[in-house]
């Protein structure tokens, strides 16, 4: 099942959560402005489920009319592999995908805003491995006419939303992981404890 920032009861939580896992919107053109139309923060509890109505933005000009025409891509921000550097080690199927996407991978989408300014994804599809990641909605300006004519200047506006997968209950068999930093804490205070209560001689 999805979750998103509906229920009241969970409110505070959810506006707290937004500000601390990287759900943003930049706006830094002076002529043309986004701003979220679905929740900025999305949870799945299930591998491979469906967010049906996907992602969506509107675009308006800096008076707050809607821009229409106006090209949008969204993606999932997945890291880029570098030749000489080691390549990001999360499998494929880690990352959601766009059904309506014609892009190899499904993990971007163009699309257009409509008569209100509004670019919607279409379905969203989770992927198949507990992660966190975010999804960008960008607008270009250069090699985008209608986008140049509307936005003028670089840097287009963009919006990233906050995709959690939770999914639970957790895989019995899966072994936890401790993180070094953690990891090497813990063994200092086990130490500190075993050294005071040595027995002396």
């Amino acid at each position: 099942m999805t979750h998103i920032q509906q229920p009241l009861g969970l409110a505070l939580i959810f506006v707290a959560s937004t500000s601390l896992f990287g759900q943003e919107l930049h706006n830094n053109n002076p002529y043309c402005k986004i701003a979220f139309v679905s929740p900025p923060v999305v949870y799945f509890s299930e591998p491979a489920e469906v967010l049906t109505d996907g992602f969506a933005v509107q675009l308006t000009d800096s008076g707050g009319i809607p821009l229409e025409g106006l090209e949008v891509e969204i993606g999932v921000n997945r890291p880029t592999n570098f030749p000489g550097l080691p390549p990001d080690p999360t499998p494929p199927e880690a990352w959601g995908r766009f059904e309506n996407s014609t892009a190899p991978s499904h993990e971007s989408i163009s699309v257009v805003t409509d008569a209100l300014g509004t670019a919607r994804s279409g379905p969203f599809t989770a992927g198949a491995l507990g992660k966190t990641y975010g999804v960008s909605a960008n607008v270009y300006i250069s090699f985008y006419p209608a986008n140049t004519l509307a936005c003028k200047v670089v840097p287009g506006p963009s919006a990233v939303f906050y995709i959690v997968q939770a999914f639970s209950p957790p895989n019995p068999l899966a072994v936890p992981t401790t993180s070094l930093p953690t990891l090497l804490s813990l063994i200092a205070v086990t130490a500190l404890i075993a050294a005071r209560y040595r027995p002396s001689k």
